[in-house]
């Protein structure tokens, strides 16, 4: 599935959380539905319960900007990455 991180999950993401930094925004947007984590190598969706999980990797570009966002880096920019594994259906 295609994520695009916009320039409005950038405005409105918090750096160092990783349930509303902006990939978390864009995911949330992307599928929405589910709780969810981000951290510098995986995004992780809670079920309703709370209880059941699944992860997937993120891509080195993903990592690279969430390393960037969390230096406080406002030259950050949108783009767009594949995260693998997840049913567009």
């Amino acid at each position: 599935m295609k994520i695009k991180i916009t320039s409005d999950d950038i405005y409105h993401g918090i750096c160092n959380d990783g349930d509303a930094c902006p990939i978390a925004l864009a995911v949330a947007r992307h599928i929405p539905g589910y709780s969810l984590q981000v951290d510098a190598v995986t995004v992780t969706l809670f079920g309703y319960d709370g209880e059941s999980q699944v992860s997937f990797d993120v891509p080195e570009v993903a990592s690279d900007f969430i390393r960037d966002f969390d230096a406080i880096d406002e030259n950050v920019m949108p783009f767009e990455f594949e995260l693998e594994g997840v049913d567009e259906n």
